[in-house]
């Protein structure tokens, strides 16, 4: 199982490194009010208060402005003017999602060729949310599978942006989450994840089939 970025400073998302079926529970439960909670945790999880902890997380849920409001009380940050100037913008044209795939992708070239070590997962987390400010839930999600290695934020994520019947999180769960929980046996995590993709049926035989149908795989093909 991938292991959560920065365990210490997202409780909510990675206090479920054991079983699956812990996660499962988790992500079975998740709703707007927590990643809100997961928001405002991160945004007081230092004494400086920085809007950067906390981006990803408001614009998943579509709250740029509420964003926008914590960037105006950061006056001690060197970016505040820019963002400030930047978060003004309408996304809904094609220029500015373009100006913030552009930020995006900087981001992620500077984590690639060294810069930011100490940094890192923070670095990609605010990579994922100019993809969001994009509205490239797609890529922002990727960042959360491939580079940070976090199924459960990229489905915390997913959930949120698009809701529980989105093409992205299909994706996610058919490519990533039904795999993790046939190779770990956990056939909860199994159920949970056909449940999600309308797959009722196999939702249920995932509790009851025999060990062998169930770790070959046989029930997605049933």
């Amino acid at each position: 199982m991938g292991e959560c970025a920065r365990s210490r400073d997202l409780p909510l998302v990675t206090a479920y490194r054991g079983p699956c079926t812990q996660a499962s529970q988790y992500l079975a439960n998740l709703k707007r009010t927590t990643m809100e909670a997961l928001a405002r945790n991160h945004y007081a999880q230092t004494d400086e208060r920085n809007p950067v902890d906390c981006s990803l997380f408001y614009l998943a849920l579509k709250k740029k402005p509420i964003l926008a409001g914590l960037w105006r009380t950061a006056g001690w940050h060197k970016e505040q003017s820019a963002m400030l100037k930047f978060l003004g913008n309408d996304f809904g044209e094609m220029r500015w999602r373009t100006a913030a795939s552009k930020n995006a992708y900087a981001l992620l070239a500077k984590q690639r060729y060294g810069m930011f070590q100490i940094y890192r997962p923070l670095t990609l987390e605010y990579a994922a949310a100019f993809f969001l400010l994009a509205d490239s839930l797609k890529d922002a999600v990727n960042i959360c599978l491939r580079n940070l290695k976090d199924y459960q934020l990229a489905v915390a994520i997913a959930r949120v942006y698009e809701g529980d019947h989105g093409p992205v999180l299909a994706q996610v769960i058919d490519d990533y989450i039904l795999p993790e929980a046939v190779e770990k046996g956990d056939r909860w995590f199994a159920s949970w994840a056909f449940w999600m993709r309308g797959e009722r049926g196999k939702s249920v035989q995932a509790l009851i089939v025999s060990e062998w149908m169930f770790t070959a795989n046989r029930i997605a093909t049933a």
